[in-house]
């Protein structure tokens, strides 16, 4: 028997709200959110755990990626990861040197810890995209068994179409 599904209790997080985490391979600026999302994670796996706008832009760019944003797109990019919880920010006084600075907006982006995780996972889905159609080793003794069976049939004495048919079916998938 199924049991109803219970509500979180009041002020308890909602696991299904968390999955806005995965909005940024939707959205119209996916690119530019997966590979600001990739270059978090590779800088991770270097030690470089925080970047400046200006760093990410410049990062962006000598990976190739064509940065043809309007002013301020790219605070608006990483200001939306960090909405969807995929990146933490905080304010960057290291730059401050007056107090008109100290008020204007200076921030430093870091990858939060479900952001990583959403990211690995996005990175296995499109690896697992691009290779579940190559052909596999194993399969080509398959392939040439049918293939040779094709060759047979029709020189037999009585071909068997439903030989014929599942030797085509096996070549097929």
């Amino acid at each position: 028997m199924d049991r109803p599904a219970r509500a979180a209790p009041t002020g308890a997080p909602d696991p299904y709200r968390r999955l806005t985490l995965f909005s940024y391979t939707v959205e119209s600026n996916a690119p530019l959110y997966r590979a600001v999302m990739r270059l978090f994670l590779e800088a991770k796996a270097r030690y470089r755990i925080q970047f400046r706008p200006d760093e990410v832009a410049a990062e962006l760019r000598r990976a190739g990626f064509e940065l043809a944003l309007p002013e301020g797109g790219l605070e608006r990019a990483l200001d939306q990861l960090v909405e969807w919880g995929n990146l933490r920010r905080s304010h960057d006084t290291g730059r401050v040197t007056t107090l008109e600075d100290f008020r204007r907006r200076h921030f430093l982006y870091q990858l939060t810890a479900a952001g990583e995780a959403a990211e690995r996972a996005v990175g296995e889905v499109v690896t697992a995209l691009e290779t579940s159609g190559s052909l596999q080793r194993v399969m080509l003794g398959a392939i040439l068994r049918n293939l040779d069976e094709l060759v047979r049939q029709p020189d037999r004495d009585a071909p068997q179409p439903e030989r014929l048919f599942e030797a085509l079916f096996n070549i097929a998938e």
